[in-house]
């Protein structure tokens, strides 16, 4: 199943029977109904690393499920499916009659558009004593668990750059938002500072109001750190044009 991946054996078939949220039983094969389907369950098995005395961890690793049991949108009825497989209507295959189902894409940290969907961005400018603060507030606005989420390994960067009027980069500031971790010989959680649901956060930076000058405000989204992806081409042969981080904001304001 690893050289597989996950396809629709991984949450449908267990023991020779497929199971779903309807379970026919006019299906040229076993089927049975399995309520795990619509409730966040199905999801928790492999989006929640399991604690227990025989694992090396302090902190989970990849705790997704536990973020958002803990948060506002589980207490309203939320489901995970409620933002990653969001209800349609079409038949479930050739000649299958047409019904309300879940969309089959799980939209989250690969696809640009629902990471933009789950964050609000503001950029405000303040001019004080030929000064000038530039005030970027991310807000987790839209998603139920932490941002971002799942593989530890994601990350956010943020980017404060002056460029002159020649082109030239004339200061530089970054920010990350993330967890780092120690792997070996146990796994630990050094530092986090992931976005909490509806919480926002702040980053000014400052810098002469010098006219002419402009500043580059950039919010980039990393899928994988460089040291993953080089241990993924090295090992599983990943490709070398696989998009690995995109910018979820950019914005440029003139001085």
């Amino acid at each position: 199943m690893r050289e597989e991946g996950i396809t629709c054996a991984a949450c449908h078939v267990r023991d020779g029977v497929i199971l779903g949220p309807f379970g026919n039983t006019d299906a040229p094969h076993p089927t049975r109904y399995d309520p795990m389907f619509k409730s966040t369950a199905i999801c928790d098995r492999c989006h929640q690393v399991p604690s227990g005395k025989s694992m090396l961890y302090i902190a989970n690793p990849c705790n997704t499920s536990e973020e958002f049991h803990g948060g506002p949108y589980a207490v309203k009825g939320y489901i995970c499916q409620t933002c990653h497989m969001p209800e349609v209507e079409r038949p479930m295959a050739t000649g299958s009659p047409i019904r309300k189902i879940g969309q089959h894409l799980w939209k989250g940290g690969y696809s640009p558009d629902m990471v933009k969907r789950g964050l609000m961005f503001s950029l405000d400018k303040k001019i004080n004593n030929g000064m000038v603060d530039l005030i970027l507030k991310i807000k987790n606005s839209g998603a139920g668990h932490k941002f971002p989420t799942g593989d530890p390994d994601r990350y956010i960067t943020v980017h404060f750059d002056v460029i002159s009027k020649k082109g030239e980069v004339l200061k530089s500031e970054q920010s990350s938002i993330g967890r780092w971790i120690i792997w070996k010989p146990i796994i630990v959680e050094v530092y986090e500072n992931r976005i909490k649901p509806h919480e926002t956060k702040e980053y000014i930076f400052n810098y002469n109001n010098s006219a002419g000058d402009e500043i580059r405000v950039q919010v980039v989204y990393h899928i994988m750190t460089e040291r993953a992806k080089n241990k993924l081409k090295k090992k599983y042969g990943l490709k070398e044009d696989i998009i690995t981080e995109y910018k979820i904001f950019e914005d440029v304001i003139s001085l």
